[in-house]
């Protein structure tokens, strides 16, 4: 797993905006609401991101997943195993989890972001 790739996919995704929060977590947001968090100083980096309610279980009790730190109660999932993923999983899995972040944005936000 490459970061660029993932900020590349993160980046693709319409009024995202991309910053560095908690000193080294690279942090992917719609209507500056988190959808993607990349841990920089964890070797290799851990990439966390918003999975549905009825998907949550079934990545957590998967090999290469497990809850998100701090986030995990907010069906957030940690890719523990990037090998396992293809490009086309990365981009599956993150743009699922912008797609539940922005429909919970309202609609006058989206409206405001380009993105109803």
């Amino acid at each position: 797993m490459d970061i660029d790739i993932i900020r590349d996919i993160c980046l693709s995704f319409p009024a995202t905006e991309m910053e560095i929060k908690w000193k080294s977590d690279l942090v992917f947001m719609v209507g500056r609401k988190m959808f993607c968090m990349v841990d920089l100083d964890a070797v290799p980096p851990v990439v966390s991101f918003k999975v549905s309610d009825e998907d949550y279980e079934e990545k957590v009790a998967s090999y290469g997943f497990k809850p998100a730190p701090w986030f995990g109660k907010n069906k957030w999932v940690a890719v523990t195993d990037h090998h396992m993923l293809t490009h086309a999983d990365w981009t599956r899995y993150l743009k699922a989890s912008y797609g539940l972040v922005r429909q919970k944005l309202t609609q006058q936000l989206r409206r405001d972001l380009g993105i109803s």
